[in-house]
């Protein structure tokens, strides 16, 4: 046997070894997951959708107020800016 040969064999054995290692350890990771930590993944995952959910409704409402009432709003911020103009003018 050449020592070409001998090089690719003992690099498919390496291989093979890699890949039984690496399914034990995913399957030891899934058992230990789905027995200890599934729960808790499923309950923090619900409740980051829910939470982000929650804050698009609103940001929606609060979207909806700006809009509404943006005259009113921009009327007031105006009046704010023009009092600090006021606070800092010398005349």
């Amino acid at each position: 046997m050449s020592q070409t040969s001998k090089n690719i064999l003992s690099i498919v054995f390496i291989l093979s070894i890699l890949v039984e290692l690496t399914y034990t350890l995913g399957y030891t990771f899934g058992v230990y997951y789905r027995q200890y930590l599934h729960s808790y993944t499923k309950e923090a995952f619900a409740f980051v959708v829910n939470r982000f959910i929650d804050f698009a409704l609103l940001s929606g409402e609060g979207l909806r107020y700006v809009v509404t009432n943006r005259r009113d709003i921009f009327a007031k911020a105006n009046d704010i800016r023009n009092d600090i103009g006021r606070a800092f003018s010398y005349c």
